[in-house]
């Protein structure tokens, strides 16, 4: 199971919009929506954290997504179709 570094953050940042808006977009390419949003979500965390550790905010995690997306080991796993 995947666990973000610093999932503890993610509920102070207010960034339930950027994980519900990642979930959405994923919906039409996957049934396994929610799991992928989640995983993506708290990769582009860690990623956002690892460029900015102060003053980190929602929108870091969601200019990180496309990164995210990039660098998934395990997109194949959720049959994403990513272009």
């Amino acid at each position: 199971m995947y666990k973000p570094r610093h999932a503890l953050k993610l509920p102070q940042l207010k960034s339930g919009d950027v994980l519900a808006r990642a979930i959405a977009g994923l919906m039409k390419l996957t049934p396994f929506a929610p799991l992928a949003g989640v995983y993506l979500h708290g990769t582009a965390g860690d990623i956002a954290d690892a460029q900015k550790s102060e003053g980190l905010i929602a929108t870091d995690i969601m200019n990180n997504l496309p990164l995210a997306v990039k660098n998934c080991t395990v997109y194949k796993k959720f049959k994403l179709v990513l272009s």
